[in-house]
């Protein structure tokens, strides 16, 4: 049998076996409390799926508030759910799993056959295959009703077009990476930091060869240092001026709110006088910093979220011994592979700079996101999902080595 035509076959088995093997892993793991399948938490879950009734019953958009959830942003996420409820019925909530799961599918798929003519990455199915199916927030988030599964997921599509666009010079690839970040866009607001790099991508593409891939490594970095001074920049200003804070417009406060309340006075929104501090990590368990609200104090609670993102904790949802143990092998292989693949991209940024620019892509995101965010463990699905596909590339490598290398049958 051809290579091709395995391959194929390995593929039609991804895109069945995925969605059924996760699908019943939710059924196993049956949640009481929620009488569903489905895990619909009281804050967020909650409000996407009150307005999502709202469009089934009102056959229209729901109005903008003072809840940050009716927000533009995420009325894209709360449209798919409208259409899940009035195409599905009660089995929206299967309807939505599934859903989750085969856009995981079409991920593998994509990195698949971008990387089909590839001899060099034979397995990479397979290897990002055991990657994402091995990873039990990515298990778990797949049926709990929150938008960080399906952006990370489609971001991840952004970031594979993306890298491949600048790194192959082939524009339609960026064209569609356009077309999906603004729709993640609708999704979750931070959507917005694919959207901007994409048209800067295409701006960049038009450029002799070696300096496009050269702007296509900076950008993100160089985006995201931005994105880092000015919310430095509003949360000082606004720590020393808390009175004109109060006085502000509601949709330019929201914003400002946000950067308060994760940069300097914490949970609830005390007032300075009466505050808990930066929150660095918000959950499985509350960390806070307590800085002055100088400029270079509000940089360090920044750092301060690095390590945070990759910390190695008990799962929240199973708390043993055991899949601790397996977090810690998992979390070794994934994060050794990643570094290992780094050292490559460096090392061939030249002759296949794709690599660089996916690595840069997911590094200015991380920039990003200490500067706007705290840290909590399901925002930590979008690190694993990128991670992993690029760890994915080492792995293949590193069975080469081993297996056909050194003769290891």
């Amino acid at each position: 049998m051809s290579y091709n035509r395995k391959l194929f076959i390995f593929c039609i088995i991804i895109f069945v076996f995925i969605p059924i093997s996760f699908y019943t892993y939710s059924n196993i793991n049956y949640n009481k409390y929620y009488n569903s399948v489905l895990v619909i938490c009281e804050n967020d879950c909650s409000d996407y799926d009150k307005y999502s009734d709202y469009i089934v019953k009102n056959k229209m958009m729901y109005p903008s508030g003072n809840d940050g959830h009716s927000a533009l942003w995420y009325k894209g996420y709360t449209l798919f759910l409208a259409l899940l409820k009035l195409i599905f019925g009660k089995y929206w909530g299967s309807a939505y799993i599934v859903a989750n799961i085969i856009l995981i599918a079409l991920l593998i798929l994509l990195v698949t056959f971008i990387h089909i003519k590839n001899i060099k990455y034979k397995g990479l199915p397979l290897a990002l295959t055991v990657f994402l199916l091995f990873n039990i927030t990515v298990l778990e988030y797949s049926r709990i009703l929150l938008t960080d599964l399906p952006f990370s997921v489609i971001s991840g599509f952004i970031v594979v077009l993306l890298s491949v666009g600048i790194g192959r010079s082939k524009l339609l690839f960026i064209l569609v990476a356009l077309s999906i970040s603004l729709a993640a866009s609708f999704i979750r607001p931070t959507g917005i930091y694919y959207l901007f790099i994409s048209i800067l991508y295409i701006f960049v593409f038009f450029l002799p060869k070696n300096i496009s891939k050269s702007l296509s490594i900076i950008i993100p970095i160089v985006v995201s240092i931005c994105v880092m001074f000015i919310s430095i920049i509003v949360t000082n200003y606004y720590v020393n001026n808390y009175d004109v804070y109060i006085e502000l417009p509601h949709y330019y406060k929201s914003f400002v709110e946000q950067l308060l309340k994760f940069n300097y006075l914490g949970d609830d929104m005390f007032t300075p006088e009466n505050r808990l501090g930066a929150i660095i990590v918000n959950f499985p368990y509350k960390y806070f910093y307590l800085n002055d609200g100088s400029l270079i104090e509000i940089a360090m609670t920044f750092i301060k979220r690095i390590p945070r993102i990759f910390e190695l904790y008990p799962h929240f949802l199973y708390p043993s011994i055991e899949i601790s143990v397996i977090l810690v092998i998992y979390y070794g292989v994934l994060y050794s592979s990643f570094l290992s693949n780094m050292f490559h991209a460096i090392k061939f940024r030249k002759s296949d700079p794709e690599h660089l620019i996916m690595i840069f892509l997911i590094i200015g995101y991380l920039l990003f996101f200490i500067s706007i965010s705290h840290v909590t463990t399901r925002f930590r699905l979008f690190f694993d999902i990128m991670i992993s596909i690029s760890a994915s590339f080492s792995l293949i490598r590193f069975y080469k080595f081993f297996v056909i290398k050194l003769n290891i049958r």
